[in-house]
């Protein structure tokens, strides 16, 4: 295709483009996320809440998130669990929505922003939601990129921990908070 066609369709499909943000991270398997979380927890969502943070003389668009903690795996105890994010529910692709009343399993960053807000380690893919399986009739664990990557590129450690999970895209939540419960277990 000669450069003029090539600048022509692109200009053409622009305005058919979301108006949607976009997130852009790098991929990041299991170890990647557990040794990036400052707070690993398991809890339900009770609360999405919209607010702006003044940050650099303006404001910003963030949510403050609410989960019931039912395990704290790594920094985080007491009956709740809270976090504010940059952005609100569904503002920017890749970045998480956490819906009241579902159960996830959360890798959570450091705060790292001015006005201490923070999100999942590596956004979407430090943000585990709880599936019904049907067939089991137990869960599953899924990131918002569907565990893709989620067992690429592991150290032999690792490799050893995750074990057979690594031939499924949707493992067990049992099976997968036992591995992240040794990969957060490991001195780092």
């Amino acid at each position: 295709m000669n450069r003029g066609l090539l600048a022509l369709a692109l200009g053409l499909a622009a305005p058919l483009a979301p108006a949607q943000g976009c997130v852009m991270t790098v991929p990041m398997n299991l170890e990647a996320l557990v040794d990036g979380a400052e707070r690993i927890a398991v809890g339900e969502c009770v609360s999405a809440e919209a607010r702006t943070v003044s940050l650099a003389g303006g404001e910003i668009a963030a949510t403050r998130y609410t989960f019931t903690l039912e395990e704290g795996i790594r920094g985080a105890t007491g009956e709740t669990l809270s976090f504010e994010q940059f952005g609100a529910p569904g503002s920017l692709a890749g970045l998480p929505v956490f819906m009241p009343g579902e159960r996830y399993l959360l890798l959570i960053s450091a705060p790292g922003a001015p006005g201490g807000l923070t999100s999942t380690v590596g956004l979407d893919q430090g943000a585990f939601r709880f599936v019904p399986d049907e067939e089991t009739g137990g869960a599953r664990l899924l990131n918002g990129r569907g565990n893709t990557e989620l067992f690429s590129g592991l150290t032999p450690a690792a490799e050893a921990i995750t074990g057979r999970l690594r031939a499924s895209t949707a493992p067990p939540a049992d099976e997968l908070l036992g591995a992240v419960r040794a990969l957060a277990g490991r001195a780092q």
